[in-house]
């Protein structure tokens, strides 16, 4: 998954280096967004094709190909979850870094 790597503490104490967490995790969800969406097309394609070219002469030729895709789909349907699971944790890393800039360039406020 798509993660930031974890890094010493006085690193909490300095906007830049917060600003440029705040630009990769960014970055990291517009990649994240993307491969969701290839992994639903994807899961678009293999439930396509495990309708097409059936029934054919062989029966058993149409289970292997439904279990194939079936197969697949897991693999698929298994990936989306922890795609799905990393944008959930580069948002709220996102939302952690723009609370801890708002710490810092306004101490006076209270930031909920």
């Amino acid at each position: 998954g798509f993660e930031l790597a974890p890094v010493h503490d006085n690193f909490w104490d300095h906007p830049p280096l917060i600003r440029s967490f705040q630009q990769r995790a960014r970055e990291l969800l517009e990649e994240c967004d993307a491969a969701i969406l290839r992994c639903k097309w994807q899961q678009t394609a293999v439930n396509t094709a495990s309708k097409l070219s059936m029934p054919s002469s062989d029966p058993a030729l149409d289970k292997a190909h439904v279990f194939e895709c079936a197969q697949i789909s897991c693999r698929v349907m298994s990936m989306l979850e922890e795609l799905e699971a990393s944008r959930h944790r580069l948002i709220e890393s996102e939302a952690f870094l723009y609370n801890r800039l708002q710490e810092l360039e306004n101490p006076d406020e209270i930031v909920a």
